[in-house]
C-alpha cells in the first residue's frame, strides 16, 4: 500500500534534510578547525550562558537533536566556517542532552528540541 505525504509530512521531511546538510556542514568545518589538544573521532563546542567547553563525539552530529540544536545554533548566530561552534543553550539543558545521547536513549528521537529548551529556560 502506498500512502501519500501530505504537507506537514513533506515539511519534516524537508527539515530532515536541511538539519542533515547541517550536520555535514558541521563536520566539514570541525574537521577544518580541530585545535591539536582534541583526540580523533571528537569536536568542540562552546555552550552560550557560561561559555563552557565540551568535547563531543563526531557520532553525535547524525542524530536529530543534535542536528536541531546546531540548526538553531546557526540561526542564533549565523555560520562563520571557521572557529567554535557555539550552542544556544545552558549547560544544564546540554549535560541532559548529552546523558540520553549518551545512553543512546531511544527517546532522544522523538524529542522536540524546541519544547525541550523552552522547559529549561
Amino acid at each position: 500500500m502506498v500512502q501519500q505525504m501530505d504537507g506537514n509530512d513533506k515539511e519534516r521531511e524537508r527539515e530532515r534534510g536541511r538539519r542533515a546538510e547541517a550536520g555535514r556542514e558541521a563536520r566539514r568545518v570541525v574537521w577544518a578547525a580541530i585545535p591539536r589538544d582534541i583526540p580523533e573521532g571528537y569536536f568542540v563546542v562552546y555552550v552560550d550562558d557560561e561559555s563552557k567547553r565540551y568535547l563531543i563525539p563526531l557520532n553525535y552530529l547524525d542524530h536529530e537533536a543534535f542536528q536541531a540544536l546546531l540548526s538553531r545554533a546557526e540561526e542564533e548566530f549565523g555560520y562563520s566556517g571557521s572557529g567554535a561552534v557555539r550552542l544556544p543553550c545552558d549547560t544544564v539543558f546540554f549535560d541532559h542532552l548529552l546523558w540520553l545521547l549518551n545512553r543512546d536513549d531511544p527517546s532522544v528521537q522523538s524529542l522536540d528540541m524546541e519544547e525541550l529548551l523552552k522547559f529549561y529556560q
